[in-house]
């Protein structure tokens, strides 16, 4: 709408543009595509729409039946039987949105989680002594990666190789 344009609505586009509102987006996208975060938010976001629409679908459906039972004019001779089956025809859509809704705040205060984690992570990894625990422990106690085990123990030899190979030693 911004630039007049037609755009795709894909969860890729949706969180492009949504983390591209804040000043230091375009530094939090990359870091996100370097995790893969990205992807699996985008992923999730197209899914949740389907799963979404699904539910309208339920929904309308409901509503278009509901209106036909009631302009029905037999309905007035069982209005608690139009009223249980009026019901019956909300009740799962319903369901599903409200366990749709929690599970979107689920998944949001999980993002929220990890990009927090993940930013003391990268604060304690320049910490002394960071690399040794995350290699004591084999996995980063932050973000439970163990891609980084490695690296941090190259980090922690580096510095002593220059002592190993030297005469004195």
């Amino acid at each position: 709408p911004i630039m007049n344009e037609e755009v795709e609505r894909s969860g890729e586009n949706i969180l492009n543009g949504f983390i591209r509102l804040h000043p230091e987006g375009d530094e939090q996208l990359a870091r996100m595509r370097e995790t893969g975060s990205f992807q699996r938010a985008a992923e999730w976001i197209d899914e949740s729409i389907a799963r979404l629409s699904r539910i309208v679908s339920g929904l309308t459906s409901a509503v278009r039946n509901a209106w036909n039972r009631v302009t029905d004019i037999r309905s007035l001779l069982d209005p608690v039987g139009v009223f249980t089956n009026i019901w019956n025809e909300f009740r799962r859509p319903i369901a599903d949105l409200v366990s749709f809704a929690l599970e979107v705040a689920a998944m949001i205060l999980r993002f929220v989680k990890d990009a927090l984690l993940s930013r003391l992570s990268r604060f304690a990894s320049e910490t002394w002594g960071y690399p040794l625990l995350t290699v004591l422990l084999g996995r980063d106690p932050f973000t439970g990666d163990d891609g980084m085990l490695l690296s941090q123990l190259a980090r922690l030899i580096a510095p002593l190789l220059p002592q190993v190979f030297s005469p004195e030693f």
